[in-house]
């Protein structure tokens, strides 16, 4: 199924969690100042399911309380364009055995919030799935805790901005060359401190 929340003052408020793509095929585009609310959300849930979620345009938020699994078991994709923004505590991409998490932040104005951690690759305390997230043309990812990049976990870093408390290397890999053709930077402060 296929959810669309658009324009300034179109909200979706759930009360508990919100699944795009639990067991089947599932897209939810937030547009042009709409905003989505819920606790722990899902983009591909379970095994075999794939979901995609864009968030797209200034003012339009997706707002989880709780966690945000970008390929929890299944297949992921997130994209968070042209002024649009995503916050939750802990972030996963490819997060479960198996499954398979694409994040992409692009465009000024745009922003992924991790108020805690970020795992590309898999989770808290042991490798997942593959995740990769790229940060491309003035966007932001912003990390409060430790960003956690395990061995099928790939951070994709053009033209936009990372920020995080630690960067912890298991395995995975940091690109700072993508296919969009955009050259970034990775400055490192306090290292072996």
């Amino acid at each position: 199924g296929t959810t669309t929340v658009t324009g300034s003052g179109s909200h979706w408020n759930n009360s508990s969690d919100l699944s795009v793509g639990s067991s089947g095929t599932g897209t939810l585009n937030v547009k042009a100042g709409g905003v989505v609310s819920n606790t722990i959300g899902y983009i591909g849930k379970l095994s075999g399911s794939t979901g995609t979620t864009t968030v797209t345009g200034s003012g339009s938020h997706w707002n989880n309380s709780s966690d945000l699994s970008v390929g929890s078991s299944g297949t992921g994709t997130l994209n968070v364009k042209a002024g649009g923004v995503v916050s939750n505590t802990d972030g996963y991409i490819g997060k479960g055995s198996g499954s398979t998490g694409v994040a992409t932040v692009n465009g000024n104005g745009s922003v992924w919030n991790n108020r805690e951690s970020l795992y590309l690759g898999g989770q808290k305390d042991a490798a997942g799935g593959s995740g990769t997230i790229s940060v491309l043309d003035n966007g932001t990812l912003s990390v409060m805790g430790n960003t956690v990049i395990w061995n099928d976990g790939t951070l994709k870093l053009g033209s936009g901005t990372f920020t995080s408390s630690d960067v912890v290397m298991k395995g995975g890999k940091i690109v700072t060359s993508t296919a969009e053709g955009e050259n970034g930077f990775l400055f490192l402060d306090n290292v072996g401190e």
